[in-house]
């Protein structure tokens, strides 16, 4: 299965990428950036534009995957969500799936990079932003964060790390969501799920942020959701 990004098709044609193959065969050329024991990341260019591949392989192909997706498929449907719901993400360039008789053997998605941006966990530790901008990234997220909630969609594995700040944007843009492998979207709101997100969040946002800067993270979100924040910090603590 190949997947290739309409908007970016003819960019992708002109360095001969067109299949799963030829894909693969690309981003094996760029930068090696992490190598883990499913997972390769890579920094390429195309033309232009910087993109970063992401593979998913597994030795031996997989049945666990046989009637569901894939975490590289699934973080592409992620993205489709973020679109809809107006939630700032990367474009999806091109994605690749090899599967064997229905299991699940190795896939890649490839995004768009996001020139300038640094992720928040790194900006929040080194105090890159003044205080007030500070607290208005995290003002921001727990607006976006909710949204997604309100959506019954959630993340299960949000961190600073997983959200990135354009250094050379406006006070009031700037955050991109990104690295959802296992995003879910359920039939009904889950309180359980979005706690899940919450405290994983604080989990490594206490290390770095101030209390000013959490506390306008909760407020945004209890804000736009029905919980107060006294309940939410509550649970979260």
């Amino acid at each position: 299965m190949f997947y290739c990004n309409p908007h970016y098709k003819d960019l992708l044609d002109r360095h001969g990428i067109y299949s799963e193959e030829t894909l693969s065969r690309f981003c094996h050329e760029g930068q090696l950036l992490y190598k883990g024991s499913i997972s390769t990341v890579w920094r390429h260019r195309v033309g232009d534009c910087g993109i970063y591949a992401k593979r998913y392989q597994y030795a031996t192909p997989r049945w666990g995957y046989l009637f569901r997706k894939s975490r590289g498929k699934n973080e592409l449907w992620s993205y489709e969500c973020f679109r809809q719901y107006g939630i700032p993400c990367p474009d999806v360039l091109a994605f690749a799936e090899v599967r064997k008789w229905g299991r699940f053997y190795q896939c890649m998605i490839v995004t768009k990079e996001i020139e300038h941006a640094c992720d928040l966990n790194v900006i929040f530790r080194e105090q890159r932003l003044e205080s007030s901008l500070r607290i208005g990234i995290m003002e921001k997220v727990g607006h976006y964060l909710a949204l997604m909630h309100g959506k019954r969609f959630y993340y299960h594995d949000l961190k600073l790390r997983n959200i990135l700040w354009k250094e050379d944007s406006g006070k009031n843009k700037g955050l991109y969501f990104i690295d959802c492998p296992r995003g879910r979207k359920m039939p009904w709101h889950s309180y359980r799920a979005a706690m899940y997100d919450l405290k994983m969040l604080y989990k490594h946002a206490y290390q770095v942020c101030s209390t000013a800067e959490w506390q306008s993270f909760i407020a945004a979100y209890a804000s736009h959701s029905r919980y107060s924040v006294t309940k939410l910090m509550a649970d979260i603590e």
